[in-house]
Parts: C-alpha cells; structure tokens; sequence
C-alpha cells in the first residue's frame, strides 16, 4: 500500500469542521452538569494534563481558565503526573484535573487520571 506524502496531514485538516461540531455538541450535551460540578466542586486549583499536542493545548486552556476564573491553573504532561505527583499535587488543596485526549485512551493520560484519583479522591474531567 502506498500512502501519498502529506494525505494523513490533509485528512486531519479537512476533518476539522465535522470534529469540531461533534465537540462542541457534545459540550453542550453535559453543560448542566458541569455547571453543577463547578458550582458544589468548591476547587481550588484545576489541572490540566495531556500528552504530545494535547498537552500543549492543555497549556492554552490552563492559561485561559486562570484568566478568566482567577482560581490557580496550571498544566502538566500526563507522564509527570503518573510518575512524579509529588511534584504536582499540593496537600490539602481541593484539585480538578482536566484531561485532554484526542481517543480517551492514551496510556499516560490513563495513568495521570488513575494516580491522580488515587492521591486526591478527587474528580476528573475528560
């Protein structure tokens, strides 16, 4: 099988406005509830994590929630989070961690969300 130089790159691109709609309707679909979340979460701090590019959309979005909330935001690749959380989770600071995934299924993203469960008994949004 031979793939033309560049096609998977167009794919991408020109898949962009139907990924785009799906997302935000299915945002829409659960803004009640992350509404609610918000409202009786109480958090003090809010975590964003992914791996690749979506940690760095991770980055802009944690920037953008701090601007906008003024509640402490910050992001972190999905592996130091799994491997190092003595680094990133502060005691006694009620934490949301926002994960950022294009399948759901990365393995560092995974083990952020497991380890971070595991600290803080604190939920995740994916």
């Amino acid at each position: 099988m031979v793939v033309e130089r560049g096609s998977h790159t167009f794919a991408e691109i020109t898949s962009q406005p139907e990924v785009w709609t799906k997302a935000v309707a299915a945002f829409w679909q659960q803004a009640e509830a992350l509404k609610t979340l918000w409202r009786k979460g109480g958090f003090e701090r809010v975590l964003f994590t992914g791996c690749g590019s979506t940690y760095y959309l991770s980055l802009a979005g944690a920037a953008l929630f701090q601007q906008l909330t003024g509640i402490s935001s910050r992001a972190y690749p999905a592996s130091e989070i799994a491997l190092y959380p003595d680094g990133v989770f502060l005691p006694n600071v009620k934490t949301l961690l926002i994960t950022v995934s294009r399948s759901g299924e990365t393995t560092e993203t995974v083990q952020a969300v497991r380890v971070f469960r595991e600290r803080t008994g604190s939920l995740v949004v994916a």
